[in-house]
């Protein structure tokens, strides 16, 4: 069963709601910037880009944003695909990415 907000209500009143807002922010700007990238081999092997979008899923779902959780963990997926698949993927990657970039704007006004 997925967590939901309403399982947890302090959640978001704490120390790491706030830290996980402001990374949201500066770390979807950096995600965007894949949208751009012409080399798929270098979407495929940053481990950095991994492991953002896996701490996202984490912390969108520990926060309850269901919707964020799954769009990353969509992204997620993708990523972990060969290479070869990732290449025919270009238009799913930046559908997901721009996703993710609505969800947060959402989440950011609303908090």
């Amino acid at each position: 069963i997925p967590m939901r907000f309403d399982d947890y209500p302090l959640a978001r009143n704490t120390k790491a709601h706030e830290v996980f807002l402001e990374e949201l922010e500066k770390q979807l700007k950096q995600l965007s910037d894949l949208k751009s990238r012409s080399d798929d081999t270098d979407l495929a092997s940053s481990e950095d880009i991994k492991t953002y979008v896996h701490r996202l899923k984490g912390g969108a779902g520990f926060f309850g944003y269901n919707s964020l959780q799954s769009t990353a963990e969509q992204l997620e997926n993708l990523l972990e695909q060969p290479l070869q698949h990732i290449e025919g993927q270009r238009e799913l990657l930046s559908r997901l990415i721009d996703k993710l970039e609505g969800l947060a704007h959402t989440i950011s006004k609303k908090e």
